[in-house]
């Protein structure tokens, strides 16, 4: 996104965070083995919109649009 793109699809890097972290703090509890958990994939994707890309184009996103995404400022 820094580059200049417009939009992507891709990981939420935090939801992942989250996850792993839930995932460690069973392990760190002795709840369960590292080596008998499952893995686990992310099931959302997240939606990067770039504002000041849309901007230097002349474009906005629609409000349906924004509703779904994660804004990056980038200035």
């Amino acid at each position: 996104m820094k580059l200049g793109c417009l939009a992507a699809e891709g990981l939420d890097y935090v939801a992942l965070g989250k996850q792993t972290g839930k995932m460690a703090a069973k392990v760190l509890k002795g709840e369960k083995k590292a080596s008998e958990m499952p893995f686990e994939t992310i099931t959302e994707a997240g939606l990067y919109l770039n504002t000041k890309v849309a901007e230097n184009l002349g474009k906005q996103f629609s409000r349906d649009i924004r509703f779904y995404q994660r804004k990056l400022n980038l200035n």
